[in-house]
C-alpha cells in the first residue's frame, strides 16, 4: 500500500464538490449566483495558516535537531512557545 496522490485527492474533492454542487442545484431549483470575492478572506486566512504550519515545522525541526551548549543559548527564547504549541496539535486520547 502507498500513500495516496495530492493529485488523487484534488481531483476527488472537485468531483465531489462538482456533484454535490449538482445534486443541491436539482434539488432546490434556482441558486443566486456565487461571486469571486466571497471566499477571498477564507484564502487569506488559509494562506496566514500554511506559512505558520511552515514556520512551526521548521522551529520544532530545529529544536529537535539541536546539540549541545552552543545551540541551546541560540535556540532558549523559543523553547518556551514552540513547545506550547506542539502541545496544541498532539492529538489526545482520553477514555472517560
Amino acid at each position: 500500500m502507498s500513500p495516496v496522490r495530492r493529485r488523487d485527492l484534488v481531483v476527488l474533492a472537485l468531483g465531489l464538490a462538482l456533484a454535490s454542487w449538482l445534486l443541491v442545484r436539482s434539488s432546490y431549483g434556482s441558486l443566486p449566483a456565487l461571486h469571486w470575492w466571497l471566499p477571498a478572506p477564507l484564502a487569506v486566512l488559509a494562506i496566514a495558516e500554511a506559512l505558520g504550519a511552515r514556520t512551526l515545522r521548521a522551529r520544532q525541526a530545529a529544536m529537535a535537531n539541536r546539540t549541545g551548549p552552543r545551540n541551546e543559548r541560540r535556540y532558549r527564547g523559543e523553547a518556551v512557545p514552540v513547545a506550547g504549541s506542539r502541545a496544541l496539535v498532539t492529538p489526545r486520547v482520553t477514555v472517560a
